[in-house]
């Protein structure tokens, strides 16, 4: 596969479905199938993020739930787009599912690196519009050329470890972040 840029027919699409609830699983499921569209599923963002991750190629749009357990969709999306990032790879549109639609969740959701959001109960109609925005391309974006990340200050659920060096080495500081209080605490362990 060449780029996610490329047009696609909706039918040709593969979803990843990550979210928790069984009943919502087989209704995204059930409903993307009537449209022709074959689709994985992951029961947490953790499980979506492995999926993805081990055939990226794989998938042309994830449909992510907001609040899950063990690693939730924000999060999901932030672990997804770093990976992107660093292999360098087509990003694949992430769209939010959720049933509390306030407002400003959709700008939230976007702000958070989503690309769009869908709201629970899903209708075919606005599940159809999304998808044939994904199969135009509408949201790709290519890594060409690594960027160097925004300057900003920790947050307090980031865990940064730096090895500083006293005298002028060849050792480059090595930097450590992540958003997820699993991976910081595991990484706390190892230290």
């Amino acid at each position: 596969k060449t780029s996610k840029l490329e047009h696609k027919e909706i039918y040709s699409l593969k979803a990843l479905i990550a979210e928790d609830n069984p009943i919502n699983q087989k209704l995204l499921q059930t409903t993307l199938k009537g449209m022709g569209i074959e689709s994985d599923v992951a029961n947490n963002g953790l499980e979506a993020f492995n999926k993805y991750t081990m055939n990226p190629d794989k998938y042309d749009v994830i449909f992510m739930d907001v609040q899950m357990p063990v690693m939730d969709g924000v999060e999901a999306t932030h672990e997804i787009l770093e990976y992107e990032e660093e292999e360098e790879i087509p990003h694949t549109p992430i769209i939010a599912v959720t049933a509390n639609v306030l407002k400003g969740d959709r700008e939230k959701f976007l702000g958070a690196g989503m690309d769009e959001y869908i709201s629970k109960p899903i209708s075919r109609d606005a599940l159809l519009k999304i998808l044939e925005r994904v199969a135009q391309g509408e949201f790709s974006k290519e890594y060409d050329e690594p960027k160097q990340p925004p300057k900003k200050e920790p947050k307090a659920s980031q865990t940064i470890q730096q090895t500083q060096t006293t005298q002028q080495t060849e050792e480059p500081k090595k930097i450590l972040i992540t958003t997820s209080e699993f991976l910081s605490n595991y990484i706390k362990n190892l230290i």
